[in-house]
Formats: C-alpha cells, structure tokens, sequence
C-alpha cells in the first residue's frame, strides 16, 4: 500500500513537472485542474467553461500567464501542501485547514446552493424538509469524495456518523455508487444541471433541492501555494476584485 501511495504521488508530480519542471515561470500561474465541468471544461480547442474565460480574463488584466494541468482531484491538495511556488487550484472552498498551506483570492464565483443528488422518487430523501433530517435518518448514507469540503454546516452534521470517502469523478461515484434509495450524493445545483445535460443521468436521478437548510449561497476561490510570487498573486486578486464573481453561461 505504501509503495502505492509513492506511485501516485510520482505520477501527480510527473503531471505538473511536464514543460515547466513542476514549477511556473516567473510571470504565469500553473492551474490545476480536474472533473471540474462546468466550471473549467478540457476540450480538443483547449480549456473553457465559464470559470476558465473568467480567470483567463483576469489573468490577462493582470498581466499573468496562466498554464492549465490535469491533475486529480485527490493529488491536487497534497500539491498545493508540497508548496511548488506558484502553483494554484480554482473552484476551492476555503477552510481554516486549507488556510494553514495555501493563500486564497477572494471569492471567484458563487456555487449557488447544494443539492442532493439521488434516484427519482427517492421517498426517503422525499420525507425530510431539512438536511439536518437526511444527516440524522440512519437508513440514508452519504457518498462523499475524498478531499471534499462542502461548508462548516454539512461537515458538522456528517462528522457525527461515520461517513466513508470515494476516490473518483462526481460522475463515477453518481453512476457506481447511487444504486439505491438510501445513498445520495451532496453537489452544488450548478454541477446538477451540467450533470442532468446527459440524458441518461435525468432519466434515472434527481436533484433534491427543497431542504431549507440548505439555501445559503457558498462561494468558491482560486487556492495557491504559500510561496507563489506576492506581486503575482496580489495583481491576480486585485483584477479579481475588480471584476466580481464568475457567473454561469
């Protein structure tokens, strides 16, 4: 196993390293990125979405280059923790935890509010008015992605039940994981929709979305390493600042 965890950690650096030495240039951010749609969304013309045109646009305002690398979900954290200077990820949610190995702009975008993702005519999911009510009912089991920080008001209600995290994409788990009526999966209504673009997806699930402790609106952020250049970091969040949050297409 442990031989294993070196693997990965090898090839996530390799990933990184590719052209650039596992580090940017003095001008330019290296963005890490991954099952990230619709935000950043890799295409044969090279990288969209409307959170990518919006930081490539700030980027530009300030004068950055920016450099986009497929790295996995599950690396991209122990990534930012290694502390390669000017190394970045977009689409955090920011934590006390995270705050301690890694710098964040202000906020880039507003990921609405989170919904639950489960099988059509789920009754279980159906009953509950409140997700303090889905987090308590013992016959409902969360899927969670590893790494994955939803807000301080969710992660107090699953830490107190013994929640298992998932390597794989959104998509994967959705498909592998949500076979039955007491397993559901927490997203953000944004990544819903893009989600329930794929026919089959509509066609077998639902996004329970009436849960009224759930309608706060959460923001996400571009987290960089500690090291990343101070000038270029403070000329990318100051066009951020100028230009205000991110929103969808």
């Amino acid at each position: 196993m442990r031989s294993l965890v070196v693997i990965t950690f090898i090839l996530a650096g390799l990933l990184l390293a590719s052209n650039h030495n596992a580090q940017a240039q003095d001008d330019e951010l290296v963005l890490m990125y991954s099952d990230s749609e619709p935000y950043i969304i890799s295409t044969p013309n090279g990288i969209t979405g409307f959170l990518a045109d919006y930081i490539k646009d700030a980027a530009s305002q300030a004068a950055i280059s920016v450099q986009w690398r497929n790295v996995p979900w599950s690396q991209q954290l122990e990534t930012l923790k290694r502390d390669i200077k000017n190394i970045c990820a977009p689409t955090l949610y920011k934590t006390p935890e995270r705050e301690t190995y890694m710098q964040f702009t202000a906020p880039v975008g507003s990921d609405g509010f989170f919904v639950l993702l489960g099988l059509r005519n789920n009754g279980k999911l159906a009953r509950h008015s409140t997700f303090a009510g889905v987090a308590a009912d013992q016959s409902l089991v969360p899927v969670v992605q590893v790494n994955t920080y939803y807000n301080q008001y969710i992660h107090r209600l699953l830490s107190l039940k013994d929640v298992p995290v998932q390597e794989g994409s959104v998509e994967r788990l959705l498909r592998g994981q949500i076979t039955s009526n007491d397993k559901y999966f927490i997203v953000s209504d944004i990544r819903a929709n893009r989600l329930f673009e794929k026919q089959d997806l509509f066609t077998k699930y639902a996004a329970y979305s009436h849960f009224t402790d759930l309608m706060q609106e959460n923001f996400h952020y571009i987290g960089c390493s500690l090291s990343t250049d101070a000038s270029l970091f403070e000329r990318l969040n100051t066009a951020i600042k100028s230009k205000g949050l991110a929103l969808p297409d």
